[in-house]
């Protein structure tokens, strides 16, 4: 959940995407899909996501988790320290 909080701050950051009413639920999935992804040694594959928790069709999930990464330049990397100060 921290790793996902950064990864929200730093769309924000890099991509000037301010969090709304209408956003954040997508935001906030693709945020924990990705920090899942980058930090557990055991991850779900999308179409987990979609089987399971039935919010968002495949081809959107693969589609936001494209963009995602893209406005953040594909950057996910999180230092020791930065995590620490949350």
């Amino acid at each position: 959940i921290v790793i996902s909080l950064i990864y929200l701050e730093k769309l924000m950051y890099t991509s000037k995407i301010e969090i709304r009413f209408i956003n954040w639920e997508p935001l906030l999935f693709t945020a924990i899909l990705l920090a899942s992804k980058f930090w557990e040694d055991v991850n779900y594959w999308n179409i987990d996501y979609e089987e399971h928790l039935g919010l968002y069709p495949l081809k959107s999930i693969n589609r936001m988790e494209s963009e995602y990464l893209s406005l953040c330049d594909y950057n996910m990397y999180v230092s020791t320290d930065l995590y620490n100060d949350y």
